[in-house]
């Protein structure tokens, strides 16, 4: 059943991201930054799909938070040195996956 939930998923937020994608390009809508906003909805929705709930720890939906400030710092110029900050981007989320809790229950040691 876990598995058919997980596919379901995939096959939701794989359709989201298309029709969003189809969406910016028929609109004529700037790819950047929106294309950040239609990544965050698909994330949402996949999490939706698997739980029927949206759980403020996942990291879906950690994920799709910060896609969606990088999609809002995309729209306002901070003027911010983005050589600098992405990375930390990149640290935050490698921080997250070592200290993230844990799923699947039990520990190999126990």
């Amino acid at each position: 059943m876990s598995s058919d939930l997980n596919k379901r998923g995939s096959q939701v937020s794989g359709g989201i991201f298309l029709i969003g994608l189809a969406l910016l390009f028929l609109l004529n809508i700037s790819i950047w930054p929106s294309i950040m906003f239609v990544i965050a909805i698909s994330l949402l929705a996949n999490e939706y799909t698997e739980h029927n709930t949206i759980d403020f720890k996942s990291s879906r939906v950690v994920a799709a938070a910060v896609i969606t400030i990088v999609g809002i710092f995309g729209l306002v110029d901070f003027n911010f040195d983005w050589g600098r900050i992405w990375p930390i981007f990149l640290i935050i989320a490698g921080l997250a996956m070592l200290f993230g809790r844990q799923r699947g229950g039990k520990s190999k040691n126990s």
